[in-house]
């Protein structure tokens, strides 16, 4: 069980198996991250636009919006993490299902940018709904393109997968491409550092850092002498997990 420290909102932290109750949120006078995870489909975690500075309990939130591998359960959509900070919203990886349950903990046009990590189906596929929802957008017309950060061939592999978008460059009409490669930049006000991790394809850890505290995420990744670098020292590791050798 986990128990919270009182305070003026309704949330709800961790699933009833208990399998993400060290997803519950770190005191001031701890660690400055939480993170979070709603699994009851009808009862969404709830929190302010802000935390209050009298009780503020991270600098960094996460939300788990999506951790299934490969395919989405019914209990989950596959790979996808919203990280907030100073409102700003950065979303890692936007898999299977994920852009429905996205909508449960921000808005549909509320996203600053997303990084993926690579272009596997379970970890990008959601990016052509979400094409559909920002070029074809009744209310106020088409949207800005947002940043996307992702592998080179990103917007091929959107465009390919899509299969019908309307030219070949409407992607980037509404999605503004970044090539990652391993380096250090800023997105919004995070400085982020990312490594290239030990997959079949092209695929990105990052780190995700904001005062004075961090994140790594690994992405689908084998053993890795830079993920290893790269999350050294981190306060929270969202790391891959596999079967065993055989299994």
């Amino acid at each position: 069980a986990v128990t919270l420290p009182a305070r003026p909102w309704s949330s709800r932290t961790g699933d009833s198996t208990g399998e993400f109750a060290h997803n519950s949120p770190w005191r001031r006078s701890d660690r400055r991250f939480c993170a979070l995870r709603s699994t009851n489909r009808t009862t969404p975690v709830s929190f302010p636009e802000k935390f209050p500075a009298s009780g503020g309990f991270c600098f960094m939130k996460l939300t788990v919006v999506g951790c299934s591998g490969s395919f989405p359960s019914a209990e989950s959509a596959c790979s996808s993490y919203l990280v907030e900070a100073d409102g700003f919203r950065l979303l890692l990886d936007m898999g299977n299902g994920a852009l429905g349950e996205l909508q449960r903990h921000c808005g549909l046009y509320d996203l600053d940018a997303i990084f993926l990590s690579h272009l596997h189906a379970d970890h990008c596929i959601d990016m052509c709904a979400y094409f559909v929802a920002r070029y074809y957008r009744h209310d106020g017309g088409r949207c800005d393109p947002i940043p996307v950060y992702g592998p080179e061939g990103t917007e091929h592999r959107l465009t390919t997968a899509y299969a019908d978008t309307p030219t070949a460059s409407s992607m980037s009409e509404v999605f503004d491409f970044h090539t990652v490669k391993p380096s250090t930049f800023d997105i919004g006000p995070f400085t982020v550092h990312t490594e290239r991790v030990a997959h079949p394809v092209e695929a990105y850890g990052i780190r995700v850092e904001h005062g004075g505290k961090s994140l790594t995420y690994s992405g689908d990744t084998g053993l890795s002498p830079a993920l290893t670098e790269l999350a050294r020292d981190t306060d929270l590791f969202l790391c891959e997990a596999a079967f065993t050798h055989g299994k």
